[in-house]
């Protein structure tokens, strides 16, 4: 049997239509060989080809024509183009969610499903070409990559009841400690933790020197939100917090490593200031500040900038906003407003205010929602507070004593990660120290001691 992507591509197809269907009531009925066909797809994910053969020169047929070149990661691009995570992924999860077996599985193919292609391997006697060529294979493999899992973060963080699933299913082996934790136990938070790790990636390593597009940055982040809060809503924050307070007992000290990448992936990539400043404004804090109070009366003008500082715009609207243009026809589209600024002639403006009033009539322009991304900072900043009280020190302890031992399991990544975490938390904490102290109520003032007074009381004496 030929294996050419073609071949490959249908075969996959195929044990995707046998995972099982949706009734007409809306329920996800699944398939006879269900269980089957999640194991076919877990092979055919392990067996996916990096780099393809984009570098390889045209080839042409017995007849002729021109063959097709194989895409690098392209069984994941299918996956993500044939939407399967939503349309029985997700369902299997939600509607059988109490088979162990079912639930295993699918675990198994949304870890391999976000998993981003190994890294080039950069050798010491290699050219400036051989790297910039290993680069560009690279490049072509993991934009399509983010994009999949852009719309992967976005699916999970919509999906009802599969992380109530989920976190249920993690319930039974967190209650048990030492030895009375099972192997298979043990299999099944591990592969919780790189899932969870997976979804929260946002960027190709720097190391590779490959950029994403800026709207694929955008979209990104706007998934990261939606999927920190999620996680907020169903308890996974605080499970993470819970394993690095107790990342020290025998049974979850391998872990120390993975949930370290995990906090550098869910904190560093945003600032200790937006982050505190968001949740104190959700709360009201700086009207209650009697600190702050006492600045709008003796300096108006540094206490506005201040306070305008504090409310400004997210990184998604720092280019002067963003709008969602919704048609009669239900189509939705998002885009940039630009104020202040006209590319082109008079003429050109004249042609573009017609045409934006003929489309007025069937069109609706309304602000984008930007409650998800509020919420996401304040369950950001309550998850920060929980882990530097209780896990901060446990975590960070484990991972400096595997530097001190030079333990094998270390690698470059994990140095980068340890110092990022670090000064990212001793910012947030002192911030949040000043805020603290602001917040207190000015001293009050001891009256002088009046030198005229003294001196009578001592010539009586």
């Amino acid at each position: 049997r030929m294996e050419d992507d073609f071949n490959l591509r249908d075969e996959l197809l195929a044990a995707c239509a046998l995972l099982g269907r949706r009734t007409v009531t809306g329920e996800y009925v699944k398939g006879e060989e269900c269980l089957e066909s999640l194991k076919d797809l877990q092979q055919f994910l392990h067996r996916d080809d990096p780099s393809g053969d984009i570098d390889q020169p045209e080839s042409f047929d017995e007849s002729g024509h021109r063959v097709q070149k194989k895409l690098p990661w392209g069984l994941h691009r299918a996956l993500a183009d044939w939407n399967i995570l939503k349309n029985h992924i997700l369902p299997l999860l939600e509607f059988h969610g109490d088979d162990p077996e079912v639930l295993y599985e699918c675990m198994v193919v949304m870890y391999l499903m976000t998993q981003l292609p190994p890294k080039p391997v950069f050798l010491l006697d290699d050219e400036k070409g051989v790297k910039a060529h290993k680069t560009k294979l690279y490049g072509a493999a993991i934009v399509p990559s983010f994009e999949g899992l852009a719309m992967m973060k976005e699916q999970m963080a919509v999906a009802s009841h599969v992380l109530t699933v989920m976190m249920k299913w993690l319930m039974e082996p967190l209650q048990h400690q030492g030895d009375e934790r099972t192997e298979a136990e043990t299999v099944i938070l591990d592969l919780s933790l790189n899932l969870i790790r997976n979804l929260l990636q946002l960027t190709p390593p720097i190391e590779t020197g490959v950029a994403l597009p800026a709207s694929l940055k955008a979209r990104l982040f706007g998934a990261q939100d939606a999927m920190v809060q999620k996680f907020a809503d169903e308890n996974v924050l605080d499970l993470l917090v819970l394993l690095a307070q107790n990342i020290e007992e025998d049974e979850n000290r391998n872990w120390n490593l993975l949930l370290l990448d995990i906090f550098t992936l869910l904190f560093v990539k945003e600032d200790p200031a937006e982050v505190i400043g968001s949740a104190d404004l959700e709360r009201g804090e700086w009207r209650t500040s009697l600190r702050k109070q006492e600045l709008l009366t003796r300096n108006p003008k540094q206490a506005c900038l201040a306070e305008k500082k504090a409310r400004l715009p997210s990184r998604h609207q720092r280019f002067a906003g963003t709008f969602r243009t919704t048609t009669e026809n239900g189509l939705t589209l998002v885009g940039h407003k630009h104020e202040g600024k006209f590319v082109g002639n008079a003429h050109t403006k004249k042609k573009l205010t017609g045409a934006s009033k003929r489309k007025l009539g069937e069109a609706v322009l309304h602000p984008k929602d930007q409650v998800g991304r509020t919420e996401a900072l304040v369950a950001m900043d309550a998850a920060a507070q929980s882990f530097v009280s209780v896990g901060f020190n446990s975590l960070l302890g484990t991972v400096a004593y595997d530097f001190a031992m030079e333990s094998a399991a270390l690698v470059k990544a994990d140095q980068d990660n340890f110092a990022a975490l670090s000064s990212w938390f001793m910012r947030y904490h002192r911030l949040r120290e000043k805020g603290r102290i602001a917040a207190l109520p000015p001293r009050p003032k001891t009256p002088a001691p009046q030198e005229g007074k003294e001196g009578e009381s001592e010539k009586k004496e």
